[in-house]
């Protein structure tokens, strides 16, 4: 990802002021099929709202998303905090097909637009062919217009609006809202269910000349310990414990144990480069389990977004 907008990994990326200032059709003549939403967390549900999107045939899709969740804005609502963050989200977009995606930076004014105004707004600046929504689906000021009414609006102009049911696990609806809560409760076997992958954690900010404030590295063992402190970190964290590990380095996988505990998240890892991403093995407090059969999972999932 080039700074906050450019391309990722072939997708392009366009901030929402951008894309209301053009002046001719954004993506020129193309017909767009298109979904919109938070998308954190990227779970099984969103994943297939992508997937209907990108098989529309002769269409090219794009996504509509948000920078940061609105929850976080809001005044009125609790906001426990990010399943992922916007790199990871784009990223995994990317890799189910997605070819464009315009981020959304929510303000008040934002939240104002009426659910005709917003639509408006779309069809001004491009050929919206078919647009995919989640049943549960709600768009315009305070929520005015559910999925079906927004199909009402589209199917007037001449637009198709597919509306996608929930998808549920153990007999529970997936939400970003479920898993948030599923992680913070310690069941990380269930929110890796419903995410359809283990659940990660994004070490870019680890990156040279991006160091998280107040982490620490140092030698030790037999590889290098890094600490980072809890508070500010942004994404949701599983409660205090240990944790088996997979952090991903360099493409490679390697097996370690997170420790969380006295406000920090603490790992070793055999190579002084830093990880990308740090993926939960969902056994709390046991051994590391099959530790070759979850590598082979996240190469597995690697590859299907390659």
């Amino acid at each position: 990802m080039r700074g906050e907008d450019g391309e990722v990994l072939g997708m392009d990326v366009l901030d929402w002021k951008d894309f209301c200032a053009a002046g001719a059709p954004v993506f020129g003549d193309r017909e767009i099929a298109m979904t919109l939403g938070v998308f954190d967390g990227f779970h099984l549900g969103h994943q297939r709202l992508i997937q209907k999107v990108v098989s529309q045939p002769r269409t090219y899709p794009v996504l509509f998303t948000f920078r940061r969740s609105p929850a976080e804005l809001l005044p009125h609502r609790a906001f426990l905090g990010s399943l992922a963050t916007t790199g990871q989200k784009l990223e995994e977009c990317a890799g189910f097909g997605m070819k464009a995606a315009v981020l959304i930076d929510f303000s008040m004014d934002f939240s104002k637009l009426t659910a005709k105004e917003f639509l408006d707004i779309i069809l001004d600046r491009m050929r919206l062919s078919k647009l995919i929504l989640g049943e549960n689906h709600r768009l315009g000021y305070r929520g005015e217009a559910g999925a079906r009414e927004v199909q009402v609006l589209l199917n007037r102009r001449g637009i198709e609006v597919d509306i996608i049911p929930t998808l549920y696990c153990r007999g529970l609806r997936i939400s970003s809202t479920r898993i948030r809560q599923t992680i913070l409760e310690g069941d990380l076997a269930l929110a890796e269910e419903m995410l359809g992958r283990p659940y990660a954690l994004d070490l870019g900010f680890l990156k040279e000349g991006g160091f998280f404030q107040g982490a620490e590295r140092k030698s030790g063992g037999e590889g290098f310990i890094y600490a980072v402190p809890v508070r500010g970190f942004p994404q949701i964290l599983p409660p205090p414990g240990e944790y088996p590990v997979l952090y991903e380095s360099s493409g490679e996988f390697f097996p370690a144990r997170l420790v969380l505990d006295n406000g920090y998240m603490q790992w070793e890892q055999v190579r002084e480069i830093p990880g990308t991403k740090i993926f939960f093995c969902h056994s709390k407090n046991t051994g590391d389990g099959d530790v070759v059969n979850k590598r082979k999972k996240a190469e597995h999932y690697k590859g299907l977004r390659s």
